[in-house]
């Protein structure tokens, strides 16, 4: 099927399915230009719309302006593409209400916005827009370096989680065993951001980095492991990306202060057979664990 056949059905189905109406009152149901569009990555923006009784005279898309992209029912073909910098249509995942712009870059961001007119006798025009911004994502990472293995209680734990080359910069958050180190109430915690180069456009990447750092008790561990974790939150967006390392106790005198910790912060009624047991794991262990 061509590209102008693709189009004349889609135009067809919409017409049936705005067939009778009782109210003219041609309207934008939802109009969805993301915040961000992921570098190098396809994007879509949305336009529904609502006829009633009117007819299409024509939809049309613009940036910064700019027009890119008409349907009008009357042409033929249908659909025309104009050249704008930063836009490229893939016509063959689009449709009326959703539009798909191939492989984003850093002229793609700009403010992008969607109109509507009617035909006679209403000749009404609607349109919304919104700036659509770009986010470039890291190659690799978060990544969490300088961490342990095994670890004796009392040691220090410090650990660096690096993000490089993104644009915006990200937040960094910790978490250990699941639970989030709340920097406010922490001073365990520095985060620093660098520019890591600039694009032709003047584009500054950065690379983000946070350090955490504090002395292990037992409670920091869970079954004799710490799990710490780091998180790269992008504002505005519903992408987080991680990293998560796993560390040990280390047998021998590190279990038995482990072990003795967690005894001497146990309610009484909570010892026997509890205890019995935890100790006898913990004796095979320190048969197949490394001092």
């Amino acid at each position: 099927m061509d590209s102008a056949a693709h189009w004349r059905i889609i135009w067809t189905l919409l017409l049936l399915s705005n067939f009778p109406r009782l109210i003219s009152s041609l309207k934008l149901t939802a109009t969805i230009i993301p915040y961000y569009a992921i570098l190098s990555r396809p994007v879509v923006l949305h336009c529904n719309f609502s006829l009633e009784n009117d007819s299409l005279y024509a939809l049309k898309w613009y940036k910064d302006g700019h027009e890119f992209f008409r349907f009008k029912p009357s042409d033929d073909p249908p659909v025309t593409i104009f050249p704008v910098a930063g836009v490229s249509v893939n016509t063959n995942n689009s449709d009326l209400t959703s539009l798909e712009l191939d492989r984003a870059t850093l002229l793609t961001r700009g403010t992008y916005r969607c109109e509507i007119s009617a035909d006679a006798p209403s000749f009404q025009t609607v349109y919304e827009e919104q700036y659509m911004r770009i986010l470039a994502l890291p190659v690799t990472g978060p990544s969490i370096t300088g961490t342990l293995p095994w670890y004796n209680l009392g040691d220090n734990f410090s650990a660096t989680c690096t993000v490089e080359k993104t644009f915006p910069s990200p937040q960094l958050t910790w978490f250990i065993n699941d639970i989030q180190i709340d920097s406010n109430l922490c001073e365990c915690m520095v985060s620093q951001t660098s520019e890591a180069g600039k694009a032709i456009d003047g584009t500054t990447f950065y690379t983000s980095k946070s350090q955490v750092k504090f002395q292990l008790e037992a409670h920091y561990f869970r079954d004799g492991s710490l799990t710490a974790e780091c998180r790269a939150i992008f504002p505005k967006s519903n992408i987080t990306l991680q990293d998560t390392i796993q560390s040990n106790i280390k047998a021998g005198l590190g279990l038995r202060h482990y072990a003795a910790d967690l005894f001497s912060n146990s309610p009484k009624t909570q010892l026997g057979r509890y205890n019995v047991i935890i100790l006898t794991s913990l004796s095979i262990a320190n048969k197949f664990i490394p001092h």
